[in-house]
């Protein structure tokens, strides 16, 4: 369910932006294959589908055709590429509402300085002071507490530089030890001291929420990255039968937790649909950005033929991916 509410407001950006454009929406649909429940409105076909793999927005004109008022592939080039980054907007926009919230009612706001260690602390016999506020760990940049625990997890249980600023002046501290724990068959480093707590006000609210989203942005990236040079194998991926047994364990932590996941997940949603592949809405706004260049549109049986290639290849992706996903709960 929790997933299709994130599919929901993904299609509704796309909706919304394409009425605002002038834009004739012929159908908006949640879910893929037969419909299950149908509504016609005053001017679209509202439809729920049985399969929860998607959803879609079909828009008048996006494929070429009739030359007409409201149709898709005749307005402004502005105005068509609103509504492709709409969806992804939109999940953006969610994934940096749930993270003011949860700063909102979080007990405490962590800042990035250090309060005291824990006993014989590597960290402090490698030269981490208290009162240092820690500014980088391991060229990763730190703003809040969470960032801290991000980047040791990132540092893989081995020495790394530590950026701090102490007394005014910046330092950097090499080969900064910490303790390390297995997780998940993965060894990461860990926090060997406490922080320093910031007031809780509606200004450090909205500065944890934004630079929390933003972390969770920076994670995201990160992992694309690491799956295009290899360093992330696709056996680690996850598709929607491991993101919902995902959910229903994060749900079974608690309603912050769940609501943490829901955070990264609908950020996940909004970068991995801008990235410049076909099918998705980072590849159509790639083919805008060629038409510009040219000066002339695609012909609609060329982009048709990327769209439906890449549309092949993103559901062979998903097929190996949910394979994946069933094998391991299986095991």
């Amino acid at each position: 369910m929790l997933f299709g509410v994130l599919i929901t407001v993904h299609e509704f950006g796309h909706f919304a932006v394409a009425k605002l454009c002038g834009v004739q929406v012929n159908e908006f649909s949640i879910g893929m294959g037969p419909a299950v429940w149908k509504r016609q409105g005053k001017s679209t076909l509202f439809s729920l589908r049985i399969l929860p793999l998607g959803g879609y927005c079909a828009l008048e004109g996006e494929d070429g055709g009739e030359e007409k008022p409201g149709a898709f592939g005749y307005q402004p080039m502005w105005r068509r590429a609103a509504v492709l980054a709409a969806g992804s907007a939109m999940n953006l926009i969610l994934g940096l509402v749930i993270s003011i919230c949860l700063a909102a009612g979080a007990e405490a706001l962590v800042s990035n300085t250090v309060a005291l260690f824990q006993p014989a602390a590597l960290s402090e016999e490698s030269g981490l002071m208290a009162g240092d506020v820690i500014t980088k760990i391991g060229g990763k940049d730190i703003h809040i507490g969470t960032d801290i625990g991000y980047a040791l997890v990132d540092a893989g249980g081995k020495p790394v530089d530590v950026e701090v600023r102490r007394g005014g002046e910046k330092l950097l501290l090499e080969g900064v030890r910490f303790p390390s724990k297995e997780v998940s068959g993965m060894t990461v480093s860990r926090a060997d001291f406490y922080l320093l707590r910031e007031d809780k006000n509606p200004v450090t609210v909205l500065k944890h929420g934004v630079l929390k989203a933003g972390s969770f942005c920076g994670l995201v990236w990160d992992s694309i990255v690491k799956l295009v040079t290899g360093d992330v194998g696709l056996d680690q991926l996850s598709g929607p039968v491991g993101t919902t047994a995902a959910i229903g364990e994060a749900a079974s932590q608690g309603f912050e937790t769940l609501m943490m996941f829901t955070m990264f997940i609908s950020i996940n949603l909004g970068i991995f649909n801008l990235l410049p592949l076909p099918a998705l809405d980072g590849g159509r706004l790639l083919l805008l950005a060629v038409e510009k260049l040219r000066g002339k549109k695609l012909s609609p049986k060329v982009e048709g033929a990327i769209s439906f290639v890449g549309f092949s290849l993103l559901m062979l992706l998903m097929l190996y991916v949910t394979a994946g996903d069933i094998f391991r709960l299986m095991g």
